[in-house]
Formats: structure tokens, sequence, C-alpha cells
């Protein structure tokens, strides 16, 4: 220790023993430091302070849950500035053990080691006791059944205990209550949201109260009717996406995608999106109404199916047939050319021919009449063509004398009425062309035709009652 007066005070704290104490100093001297001699020596003899506790419990250190027992803690030499505490733990019990006793109910947590300690002056004693409670009964337990519930179904709740101590009660001396949110309950119900909450189990017996764990009670949700629906477009012989999804119901949901009631894939689905995707091919369009969802989330009970896949789908035509359809088209746009072309030339062979038969005649009589017949050589029927004038359309000749008579000695009564009958001219252009104005509706429905054979059975008979309805085998 160093100082700079004449005189050193140390406190030391010594247990029950016998020592020699001496002492000495050192100064320094220039660079050197000088010890002086030791002091005179001084016997001492340590005797041990009796103030540790004695610590004891009655009626026993071996108790039941319930029990009452007393500490008491006491020193041998009594000393008025002695100070006793009990501890537990890190629990001070009582601090003025020297003047009283300590008296507690145990319960099952209270075993364990109980300490006395006294104080006198900067002495401590200590004096230690254990201590073992058994429980009077173990804690309840509160169990649901079933585990798990779906809304409208009938649960129960049970709240037991597994063990008791028979020497002080029977099993009947414990009394249950369950409360759900702080409030009580019946032991059974209907889930549903009413029955939702925190449920808890009280047992009672002789001032012992004890709790269960807490239980949470959410009824589950029923899986509502799937809906099916599609990812992208729906394509003949090319692999697209099939979506099955439910509105409501708890997690997890089971989706199976089945075909005409043939399960083809299955898969579960915990996220919150309860979106399922499954791979699909067709390989006619008929094929997309064969597809429906099914979905469960608490077994057979449970199940919802979806309604029929019903989307439009894309037919992707061959090669072959992409080809054909276009010669259609050409072979089409070829027939309209001619068929304009034709007809523009009909048109023009009746103009001139109409020409040619206007003829005006030289002098008419009323009383004379020629018949003549004209027969054309293109494809106009026969026309009787009856002229008003006995002198030939061809000749502009004046009549003879001896005609004139013979014609004058005619009587009124010796002309001979002829019937003269025009029928309907008939349109040359009708027969050749009848076919060309088809062509629109023969090639709709060719194409229509070559779209069928998609299908994987195209019905003969089918084919033959669109050809008569459309009038192709009567009309053409």
């Amino acid at each position: 220790m160093t100082t700079e007066s004449q005189r050193v005070e140390h406190k030391l704290a010594f247990t029950e023993q016998t020592v020699n104490m001496f002492c000495y100093y050192s100064i320094y001297v220039g660079s050197t430091i000088k010890r002086s001699n030791n002091s005179n020596v001084i016997g001492l003899h340590i005797e041990e302070l009796k103030i540790k506790p004695n610590i004891k419990v009655n009626p026993s250190k071996y108790v039941i849950e319930g029990d009452r027992i007393t500490f008491s803690c006491s020193v041998d030499i009594s000393n008025s500035t002695t100070r006793i505490i009990l501890v537990h733990g890190r629990t001070t019990l009582s601090s003025n053990m020297a003047q009283e006793e300590y008296s507690m109910s145990v319960k099952a947590d209270d075993s364990g080691e109980y300490e006395c300690i006294s104080h006198l002056g900067e002495v401590d004693k200590s004096s230690t006791i254990n201590i073992t409670v058994k429980e009077l009964f173990s804690m309840p337990v509160l169990s649901i059944h079933p585990a798990e519930v779906f809304e409208g179904e009938r649960f129960n709740i049970t709240c037991q205990i597994h063990s008791f101590a028979s020497e002080r009660i029977q099993r009947g001396d414990i009394s249950y209550s369950i409360l759900r949110d702080k409030t009580p309950v019946i032991n059974s119900g209907i889930a549903g949201k009413a029955s939702n909450g925190e449920y808890i189990c009280i047992a009672k017996a002789k001032g012992i109260v004890k709790e269960s764990r807490k239980v949470l009670i959410k009824a589950k949700v029923p899986v509502s009717k799937p809906e099916i629906t599609v990812d992208g477009p729906v394509i003949v012989n090319k692999t697209f996406w099939i979506l099955c999804n439910s509105e409501n119901g708890s997690l997890p949901i089971i989706f199976s995608l089945k075909k005409n009631n043939t399960i083809l894939n299955r898969a579960e689905v915990s996220s919150i999106n309860k979106t399922a995707r499954f791979s699909a091919m067709i390989s006619t369009p008929s094929d997309i109404s064969s597809y429906m969802c099914e979905a469960e989330n608490n077994g057979q009970v449970s199940i919802k199916m979806s309604g029929r896949l019903d989307v439009t789908v894309i037919v992707s035509l061959a090669m072959w047939k992409k080809a054909l359809i276009a010669v259609f088209c050409m072979l089409l746009v070829a027939l309209l050319v001619l068929f304009i072309v034709m007809r523009y030339k009909a048109k023009r062979g009746k103009r001139e021919m109409a020409a040619e038969l206007s003829v005006k005649p030289a002098s008419p009589k009323s009383d004379d009449s020629l018949t003549l017949s004209l027969t054309n050589d293109t494809h106009y029927s026969d026309h009787t063509v009856v002229v008003k004038n006995k002198e030939s359309v061809w000749s502009e000749r004046p009549p003879d004398v001896a005609d004139q008579d013979s014609l004058g000695s005619t009587s009124e009564g010796d002309i001979e009425y002829t019937e003269v009958v025009h029928p309907q001219p008939v349109d040359p252009t009708r027969s050749k062309f009848s076919i060309l104005k088809r062509c629109p509706s023969l090639f709709l429905f060719l194409l229509s035709l070559l779209l069928h054979f998609e299908e994987e059975h195209y019905d003969s008979s089918a084919c033959m009652r669109r050809l008569e309805k459309n009038h192709f085998l009567g009309g053409i």
C-alpha cells in the first residue's frame, strides 16, 4: 500500500485461525528503494462468530400439495443486531426470521431448496433445507374430439387429470369447469363461427386450482364447388393448362383432374391462392367437355365437383389441308373469272341477234298474212312470226297483177285464221352457268366438309344430308 503519511490502516477479514502479524515500509532514495526493518510481531487468535442459523420445517420436509408448513430460523448466540432472512431461489420469503416463524400452504412448484441467512456486521452465515412437495392432482388436460372439426360438425370437449394423491382426496373431490374466452361453456356443441375461440379447463380441489393449457378452436370451412378454367388458348393436339380453383375452403385442399369420371392427376394446394394447375391435351374439339375438377379437404364427405370444361377450341389444320384450301380458293377465283367472261359474251350475242331480227315491212295490208318459221342454230327455241304482207321480208319487189287478182278473188269466208303461239325464250346462259352460279356455295360447303374431317369419326350419311340440304345433289 502506498501512502505519503506516516500512518496506515487496513481492514482484514479472517476465518477461525491463529496468525502472526508484522509490518515494514520502503522508501525511494534516488533511483533505488530502501526497505526498513520488520516491526515487532503480534500473534492473533481468531475465533468463529457463532451466528450460523439453524433452519427447521414442520410438520415435515416431505409434504403434499395443499399442506401447510412452517419454517423457523435461529442462532446459538442471541444478539439484537443479528438479522435473519428466509430465501427460496431468488425470492425473499421473510426478512425477520429472528423474531418470528414463516408459514405457507405449499404447491407443487414450491419444491426445492430453502435458505436461512444471518447477518451480523459484515459477517454472513447460512443454512439450507430441501422441501419435496407431491402434487395433490396433476395438471388438467383439455382435449377436443375430433381434433379437426369442420363447420356444421359436432364436437366434444373433455377435461381430465392423470393422477391424484389418494391419501388426501378422491377423484370425485375434483371439480372441473370449461371456459371459452373466459366465459363458461358446456362440453359439446356444433362447430361454427360462434364456437370459435380460446378454450381452457380449470380443476379445483381443497383450495388448489390448476388450469390446463389453452386450446384454440377454429372450425374449418368445407371446400366450395371448384371452378374449372384454362390458361391460354386450347389448340387440338397441343398441350394446354387447366386451372382448378375453389373460392372457399380451409387448407390444404386436394384437387383432382378427371376425364369422363377417371382421375388423371391430383394436386394438393396449401397456398393462399388455392389454385391447382394440370397439363392436358385433346385430339378432337369434343374432348374438351369431358374434363372436370374435383375438390376435397375433409375426405369423401367434402367432395365437390365442378361443371364440365366449356371453352373455345382452336382446330389446327394439317399442311396438306391448308394447301387443299389454297387450291380451292384459286379454283374459285378461276371459275368466277370464267363466269364473268362467258356471261359477257352471251349478252353480246343476244344483242347482235336482236339487231338482225329487227326488220321494217315495205307496204303492209290488214287482210294479208304470212306465216314464217325461223330456226336459230343457237339454243333459242323456235318462233312463229306472222308478217301482214304477202311479200317476203327479204324482197322489195312489187307484187304481180296476177297475184293481186288471185288475192282479190278470195272471199272473206275463205280466210284461214292461224293461232300464233309465242313461247317464252329460254335463257341460253342458264343451263351453261347454273353450276358456275353455285360455285361460292359449293366452295364454302367443301371447306366446311374439310374442317369437319378434323373429328375422329365422320358420318357419311351426315355428309349426304348436308349435300341435300345445300341443294347440290338435286340442283347440279
